[in-house]
């Protein structure tokens, strides 16, 4: 027959390996929350391009969009709302080529 203490001991089991289960799972669930959370702070950072292409070539800015086109486009002067200005201007305010080349 088995004693007080071992019966204790055997009706316990259940919850032990409950408690253990939801521990192991809190851990992973925090060391998932902290990988994320470093993605998101180095997505933050932001990145710092170094000025291409000709720094004085006229380019017309579609300032909804975020790009900018080369005096050469079929779309120069023509998207609104936009402004022309120098290519290095447009980068440095973070206008990205229209069809990813720089102007030249």
């Amino acid at each position: 027959m088995l004693g007080k203490w071992a019966m204790a001991e055997r009706q316990n089991r259940p919850t032990r390996k409950l408690i253990t289960v939801a521990a192991v799972c809190l851990v992973i669930l925090l060391a998932l929350l902290q990988v994320r959370r470093s993605r998101l702070s180095s997505a933050a950072e932001p990145r710092t391009r170094k000025p291409t292409g000709d720094p004085k070539a006229q380019v017309w800015v579609d300032q909804t969009a975020g790009l900018y086109y080369c005096s050469k486009s079929l779309n120069f002067g023509r998207i609104l709302p936009g402004e022309q200005m120098a290519q290095l201007q447009a980068q440095q305010q973070h206008f990205r080529p229209a069809y990813g080349s720089v102007c030249k």
